[in-house]
């Protein structure tokens, strides 16, 4: 079996067949007519067969020589559609994002825009611990992470961070403790809980876990649920306290019952970080702009929407 021929001699072999002339393949290929002849007889000597039948008046191909052409021109065809395939994938990102954050500033990352580069940005809804693995196996380009120093496999990553979540809970609008819009975590001691399960986001949860042990009581979990719209039916069907970070009636992912109340905890330190972290196609030069136009989106949603979180 031999290897693979080199591209380049493959376009000269094709280019001379369609010409039938040295010094006009030379011309069309852009290089000398004694360098166009020496990668021919490269070509002939590595194939064991000659491929141009030549002399001072005419150019002509062999039999074997078109049947290689034949081939060299399928060869040169997939070896482009390979590269166009490439090139369109090159102009999407994709964004992980967890659903319980900010949709205008997830929807306003899918709007960032360049002059002369037409990378487009596509979202999907997941959990930090999902998110890391899909950008460090390159599925994902980005996303945003809770609690990111969690995760060390990421530390060679680039990541700016966005803002602190509060710890906040999700009540029936007729639950005794409903009337309060701050609460003490302590309080959720014997109260059935309902929170995502933990190969969701392992960090938050043994985080809640370890927040709850320090507050001097064990939770109680009812339902541990793998996505959003879960979540929301436990609470719905009045089967726990929700727990979680960032929650807001107004996420159209997460979904949350109307004759609900969001109250938080007082306690200053129930807050998380979140963070956006960049894989590998960051590294390089090209995507800095872009990096460069999220950073400054950030510095707008900080001042202007999250002076209370930044």
């Amino acid at each position: 079996m031999h290897p693979g021929i080199d591209l380049r001699l493959q376009r000269c072999a094709v280019v001379l067949a369609d010409t039938l002339s040295f010094s006009e393949a030379a011309k069309k290929l852009h290089v000398a007519q004694p360098a166009l002849s020496k990668s021919i007889q490269q070509l002939e000597q590595y194939v064991g067969v000659v491929l141009f039948a030549r002399n001072s008046r005419k150019v002509a191909l062999t039999d074997a020589g078109r049947r290689f052409v034949e081939e060299a021109r399928q060869a040169l065809l997939h070896a482009e559609r390979a590269v166009e395939a490439v090139a369109v994938q090159a102009r999407e990102l994709i964004f992980g994002y967890p659903p319980q954050f900010d949709t205008r500033f997830i929807l306003d990352v899918g709007k960032i825009t360049l002059p002369g580069n037409p990378v487009k940005v596509a979202g999907r809804s997941s959990f930090s611990a999902e998110i890391i693995a899909k950008i460090l196996n390159g599925e994902f380009d980005f996303g945003i992470v809770v609690m990111p120093g969690r995760y060390p496999e990421a530390r060679d990553c680039k990541i700016i961070p966005l803002l602190r979540f509060p710890l906040t809970a999700v009540l029936p609008e007729t639950h005794p403790l409903a009337g309060r819009p701050v609460l003490q975590l302590a309080e959720l001691k014997d109260q059935p809980l309902v929170v995502f399960a933990r190969d969701r986001n392992p960090a938050l949860y043994d985080w809640f876990q370890a927040r709850c042990a320090t507050a001097g009581f064990d939770p109680s979990i009812a339902r541990e649920v793998k996505d959003p719209h879960e979540f929301s039916a436990m609470i719905l069907h009045r089967l726990g306290i929700g727990v979680g970070i960032g929650l807001n009636k107004n996420c159209p992912i997460t979904q949350l019952p109307q004759d609900t109340v969001i109250p938080s905890f007082c306690e200053p330190d129930l807050g998380i970080q979140a963070a956006m972290i960049f894989g590998q196609r960051f590294k390089g030069p090209r995507l800095k702009p872009f990096f460069d136009a999220i950073v400054r989106l950030r510095n707008k949603y900080r001042q202007q929407h999250w002076p209370k979180h930044a």
